[in-house]
C-alpha cells in the first residue's frame, strides 16, 4: 500500500493539534497540582482551583 502524498501533511497538522492540546493541559494541570499540594480541603478546595479564584 503507497502513502498518498497528502499524508504528511496531515499527520503534521494532527501533531501540532495534539501538542497544543497537551500544553494546554500541562499549563492547567501543574498549577492545580502545586496549589493542592499540602492542603486539607478536600474536593471542595478543587472548586477555587479550577476556577481561578483560590
Amino acid at each position: 500500500m503507497r502513502e498518498h502524498r497528502t499524508d504528511g501533511a496531515r499527520r503534521l497538522r494532527q501533531a501540532g493539534i495534539w501538542l497544543m492540546v497537551g500544553a494546554t493541559g500541562t499549563a492547567f494541570g501543574v498549577p492545580v497540582a502545586i496549589a493542592s499540594v499540602g492542603t486539607a480541603e478536600g474536593p471542595r478546595g478543587w472548586r477555587g482551583y479550577c476556577s481561578g479564584s483560590a
